[in-house]
């Protein structure tokens, strides 16, 4: 059995916990082939916005990305990549970078 790539609470073979505005930005990570794992955070709700992502950089190879969803905030951490390759797929996604 291969290990999977995406990880968190509520997640399995079967079941996937993320907002559904993070969906293409969450399979665009999942291409990279530098990114060896993705955590999951918490789902939180906020006032309607626009979307957009914040990466910040934990430590070398571990990158924290914040998701705003229209209704609703979510965290990843990311292992592997890189701040550009997640830069460029910001862009690919058509979010605003904070």
């Amino acid at each position: 059995m291969s290990k999977s790539l995406l990880s968190g609470k509520k997640f399995n073979s079967n079941h996937q916990t993320y907002i559904p505005n993070a969906k293409a930005f969450l399979h665009g990570l999942k291409s990279l082939d530098s990114v060896k794992k993705i955590f999951l955070g918490e789902i939180t709700t906020t006032k309607s916005g626009k979307q957009s992502a914040k990466i910040r950089k934990i430590n070398e190879g571990m990158w924290e990305v914040t998701f705003r969803g229209v209704v609703s905030v979510q965290k990843f951490r990311v292992v592997g990549g890189s701040g550009r390759e997640l830069d460029d797929l910001i862009v690919k996604c058509n979010l605003i970078k904070k």
